[in-house]
């Protein structure tokens, strides 16, 4: 909700010391890392902005907005079950109690239930987008493969690695897999240029990009008498 009062005060520029303030009252006012990763969120919570305008109403931590936020993952869960059944189908060639059970099986992962029932992460935000991905290129719809490839890396810059993985197994031309892999990452690439100056964001970005992938790949220092 912070971005869009940054955004029609035409301050979106100074963003993250905007979130320091928690004008809103959010649990975690703080913003770590690129507002790309959490876009969803903000389209989504348009109507919370709307609905909180006065400054009698301004705070966004009531359980209304709570339970709107987690219908959102909610929504996600119903996406997810949606396109397991759809890619099982396809590459069972029709096999709809396969289909169905990946349905159920997808719907009921632990990774979803804990985000939409307990700390509302955004994991499955960025798993829907690489499932519909997955299908597309199934389909053979290249271009709308592409789009929801970039918007799971965008969201997570993790999701680069399974994105690369996918690009490999179906296209074999190493100059299209560039092409592929390097539009994926043009929005976060552009993010950090308009940003590159802003000492916040410089401070606070690490924790869910370069942080985020290091811990994930056994690369992140730790402190020792001996050094790092």
């Amino acid at each position: 909700v912070g971005f869009w009062d940054c955004l029609f005060e035409g301050k979106l520029n100074e963003f993250y010391s905007y979130t320091v303030l928690n004008l809103r009252g959010a649990e975690q006012g703080v913003v770590e890392g690129s507002w790309l990763t959490f876009f969803p969120w903000i389209l989504w919570n348009f109507p919370v902005y709307l609905t909180h305008t006065s400054p009698a109403n301004m705070q966004v931590d009531s359980m209304t907005c709570v339970l709107w936020a987690k219908l959102f993952l909610l929504l996600c869960v119903f996406g997810i079950a949606f396109y397991a059944y759809k890619i099982v189908l396809f590459v069972s060639k029709g096999d709809q109690k396969s289909a169905f059970i990946a349905a159920i099986l997808a719907s009921g992962g632990g990774e979803l239930l804990n985000c939409v029932a307990y700390v509302g992460q955004d994991e499955i935000v960025y798993l829907l987008c690489l499932m519909i991905a997955i299908y597309c290129v199934l389909k053979g719809k290249r271009r709308v493969f592409l789009f929801w490839g970039m918007v799971a890396v965008t969201i997570c810059p993790i999701m680069l690695l399974p994105f690369i993985a996918i690009v490999l197994y179906f296209e074999k031309n190493i100059l299209k897999d560039i092409f592929y892999v390097g539009v994926a990452g043009v929005p976060s690439v552009l993010f950090e240029v308009v940003y590159r100056n802003d000492e916040m964001y410089q401070a606070v970005k690490d924790t869910n990009t370069i942080g985020v992938l290091n811990q994930m790949m056994n690369g992140e220092l730790l402190s020792t008498t001996f050094g790092a």
